[in-house]
């Protein structure tokens, strides 16, 4: 079964719930950074993610391709 997935349809069902009604309790103080924050998370947790992959694709596979399925 996997768990993973479905932890992740839940949290972000959840999350969309909680999420709006949350949204008119936070300041704009707090709102703006968290904002910020949340952001450059992402950029770093991407980065990481792409400087640690072992295998890239051969550079003679052209998006076309991939896209057609040639």
């Amino acid at each position: 079964m996997p768990y993973g997935v479905l932890a992740d349809i839940f949290c972000i069902i959840l999350g969309g719930i909680i999420g709006p009604n949350l949204n008119i309790k936070i300041t704009y103080k707090y709102r703006e950074p968290l904002i910020k924050i949340f952001g450059i998370s992402a950029l770093a947790i991407g980065i990481i993610s792409f400087i640690k992959v072992n295998c890239l694709p051969n550079a003679s596979v052209k998006p076309l391709n991939l896209f057609m399925g040639i």
